[in-house]
């Protein structure tokens, strides 16, 4: 069965970060442009990326383990590492769900209320990429090829057709939803599909010899 791809609003929402990992840092830099009040859970050794997000005041660290009561209010929880893990994961899955919040369990599928998505963002362009939890490490590459497809230029784009078809809400005259279809598709044309051009003329001849051969992944 396949996931719904949605996208969840965040500003002011508390989430818990289980873990003090270099999975957590990831966790909190994904966060951080959301709003979202993170607070990060552990007693294990501190990533030095984790120890930096605590000293600019990124996250809100606690020095233990997880209660009940830090359930209160959560909205996401996010377990970052299900082998140092206490309590168990079975009595942090029950907390969550007591309390309405969203479970993610790195590298457990089968436990997570929802996947995580390998991010691509422009300003309020955002694209996601998800294996529904199976192969992160590809969504990841597929993430860091479209980086160099979609630059810093394709933010102010949302915005400028953001402004026009406000015009046309408000005016429901000056501009026709099919123009707006037409600027976002030229500038597509424009911009994008030279670059995938480029791109596959430019691809490492060493990638492109290797044979697949999936009978010899371990």
């Amino acid at each position: 069965m396949s996931a719904l791809p949605i996208a969840i609003e965040l500003e002011r929402q508390k989430v818990l970060i289980i873990g003090t990992g270099a999975l957590a840092h990831e966790r909190i830099i994904s966060l951080l442009d959301t709003g979202a009040v993170m607070e990060l859970y552990g007693s294990h050794h501190l990533d030095s990326r984790v120890e930096s997000d605590i000293r600019e005041g990124r996250v809100t660290y606690y020095h233990r383990d997880v209660c009940e009561q830090d359930f209160m209010d959560a909205k996401l929880v996010f377990v970052t590492d299900i082998h140092r893990l206490n309590p168990p994961i079975t009595v942090i899955q029950k907390w969550a769900h007591q309390h309405h919040a969203w479970l993610h369990v790195a590298d457990v599928p089968s436990l997570c209320d929802f996947y995580a998505v390998s991010q691509l963002r422009r300003g309020d362009l955002v694209i996601g990429i998800s294996t529904s939890g199976k192969a992160p490490s590809l969504a990841k590459q597929v993430r860091l090829a479209l980086e160099n497809l979609f630059d810093e230029s394709w933010a102010p784009l949302v915005s400028k057709l953001y402004y026009y078809r406000c015009q046309r809400s408000e005016q429901a005259i000056s501009v026709k939803s099919a123009h707006l279809q037409q600027w976002a598709q030229h500038y597509v044309h424009k911009h994008l599909v030279p670059r995938i051009v480029r791109a596959q003329g430019e691809m490492d001849p060493a990638y492109s010899d290797i044979p697949w051969r999936p009978e010899e992944m371990p």
